[in-house]
């Protein structure tokens, strides 16, 4: 029988890391693309982190603990990296010595700001975007 439990929780502890994992990578997707649409730089790291605390809202997670990092500038050609990371806490399985660990998921998304973008985004290269 404490095996059985035991089991049950190691497997629902799993999927938990599983849709903390769905989550991230949405909020990561959804913040970059955010920040690259964004019209100024000045408002594209505070549409990007509103796009991810959505994305982890919509999941049926709180926004709360989400952290989300951004490289890169919003101008012509460059790419930009969003990093989001949400803690996920596991069930303390007493009866193995455990303590309730937290695991830290992370999820990685780039997107590329066009060279056709409107704006004061700078100048087109004249070799185009390498």
């Amino acid at each position: 029988m404490v095996v059985l439990v035991v089991a049950t929780l190691s497997i629902v502890d799993m999927w938990g890391v599983i849709d903390a994992k769905l989550a991230t990578n949405n909020a990561a997707t959804q913040g970059a693309r955010a920040f690259v649409l964004a019209t100024t730089s000045n408002t594209a790291y505070s549409s990007a982190q509103r796009a991810a605390a959505a994305a982890i809202a919509a999941s049926g997670r709180n926004p709360g603990p989400l952290s989300l990092k951004v490289t890169g500038g919003l101008y012509r050609c460059s790419t930009i990296t969003v990093s989001a990371a949400y803690p996920v806490h596991l069930f303390p399985l007493f009866l193995l010595g455990g303590r309730g660990a937290v695991v830290v998921v992370r999820s990685t998304q780039r997107e590329w700001v066009s060279p056709f973008r409107g704006g004061a985004l700078g100048q087109v290269p004249t070799n185009g975007c390498e």
